[in-house]
């Protein structure tokens, strides 16, 4: 079951934001973003059962897979937009450099 009740895609329970960890994320994620780059994009993400705000291409943070979601559709996940990751392993931090 998820968060709210409702059951995963995955059949596993949702993860709250607090409760999830860098070490936890899929690979997907961990190979274009650093710990503490997650750290800073903590503030994108998209809890389960949210509106999505904008059509992008997000990762789901449980699974790792790609898609995009469309303005006004309910996350399936947790979902950090995947402009948020910073490629080349992490060693790109010009997007958190203002």
């Amino acid at each position: 079951m998820g968060r709210r009740g409702k059951p995963s895609r995955l059949g596993v329970a949702a993860v709250g934001l607090r409760d999830l960890r860098y070490q936890a994320l899929p690979d997907e994620v961990k190979n274009n973003l650093t710990e503490e780059q997650f750290r800073l994009a903590r503030v994108d993400i998209i809890e389960e059962g949210e509106i999505v705000p904008e059509t992008t291409e997000y990762v789901d943070l449980g699974s790792g897979v790609r898609r995009v979601h469309r303005r006004g559709e309910l996350a399936t996940g947790n979902l950090l937009p995947t402009h948020d990751l910073s490629g080349a392993h992490g060693k790109d931090n010009s997007q958190w450099e203002s």
